[in-house]
């Protein structure tokens, strides 16, 4: 069975690459792979630029890198939809890392990396 006809009903891992740097308007890629077992082998094919994948190839073309920032083992279709809707940024450990540096240090960062939320108080 083919996986892209498999996915839609069952639970597989979806993965977020974390570029080195901003490739025109993006930071991030998020995909899945069939199996846990095989994501290493889905990076590796990111990493040579021969995954199929647009993003991580025209991004490795560039000369930036990535690396694997974070796997959800179980998820499907619907998930991943919800999560590229609801920004990268926010789901990457790196870049948390980086914003909260950022604002330890008094940095004012770009408002796509802070929470909708708003204060309290008026």
């Amino acid at each position: 069975m083919d996986v892209h006809d498999g996915r839609a009903g069952r639970l597989v891992p979806i993965y977020l690459l974390h570029f080195s740097r901003p490739f025109a308007h993006a930071r991030h890629y998020l995909g899945w792979s069939a199996t846990l077992e095989s994501l290493a082998r889905r990076v590796a094919h990111h990493q040579a630029g021969t995954s199929g994948a647009r993003l991580p190839g025209k991004a490795r073309a560039a000369g930036i890198t990535f690396e694997l920032a974070r796997v959800w083992p179980e998820a499907d279709k619907k998930d991943e939809r919800k999560m590229k809707r609801r920004g990268h940024a926010r789901m990457c450990p790196i870049c948390r890392a980086e914003i909260a540096k950022r604002a330890k240090a008094g940095e004012v960062y770009p408002r796509s990396y802070v929470s909708n939320k708003r204060s309290s108080t008026s």
